[in-house]
């Protein structure tokens, strides 16, 4: 047997962790469809499922539950037990280096990511469009293709895409709510977003 990597003991171990919080809390907090089985929710546009008793994160996709991977697990984990009592999206974007200023201090980690979409979607921008509808966006924002994109629980995240020019590399440039700290720790806002990048990708391949 195949000897598990970090990010699936991680996993494992915050399913663990999940089970020790008040399920109840989460529910009412999300206002969450619930059986005794699981807590049902929408991510980033895909019905989502978490077992109440193994805290295993599952998604929907053409019909078929599978296992979440690990950035979307990590972040649900996150938006359901650290969450802040009474927290609230304002509706409002800001830069991902605002947020750092606020969490950390330090410059944002990620733009290594960032920079390798943009390259990668800069061949499928033609497809792009598409691709932020079917992950429930609506336009918004500047750029060759921007959309709001809804997240969970309220909060949504601003994408921008720049094609590439004769002067400029194509770039990508997330806005985040100016209370997303509320929900996630900033760390965690890499997930998301990462997770977000990859979904992209794969409605931008077919």
């Amino acid at each position: 047997m195949a000897r598990a990597s970090n990010y699936e003991r991680m996993q494992r171990r915050m399913a663990g962790a999940f089970l020790a919080y008040d399920q109840g809390q989460m529910i009412a907090r999300y206002g969450l469809a619930a059986d005794e089985a699981y807590l049902y929710l929408t991510f980033v546009g895909l019905p989502c499922r978490i077992g109440r008793a193994t805290g295993q994160v599952e998604h929907r996709r053409g019909g078929v539950w599978a296992a979440a991977d690990y950035n979307e697990a990590m972040t649900l984990y996150d938006f359901l037990c650290y969450a802040r009592p009474g927290c609230r999206a304002a509706g409002e974007y800001v830069s991902l280096q605002s947020l750092s200023t606020v969490a950390t201090g330090s410059v944002p980690p990620g733009g290594g990511l960032l920079d390798q979409a943009a390259r990668a979607l800069d061949g499928r921008a033609d497809r792009l469009d598409t691709a932020c509808r079917r992950l429930g966006g609506t336009p918004a924002g500047r750029g060759d293709v921007a959309f709001r994109i809804p997240v969970f629980g309220g909060l949504a995240v601003v994408f921008q895409f720049w094609r590439a020019d004769e002067e400029f590399p194509a770039s990508i440039q997330f806005l985040c709510d100016r209370n997303i700290l509320q929900f996630l720790h900033y760390e965690t806002v890499w997930f998301l977003l990462s997770h977000i990048v990859r979904r992209l990708e794969e409605e931008t391949a077919s």
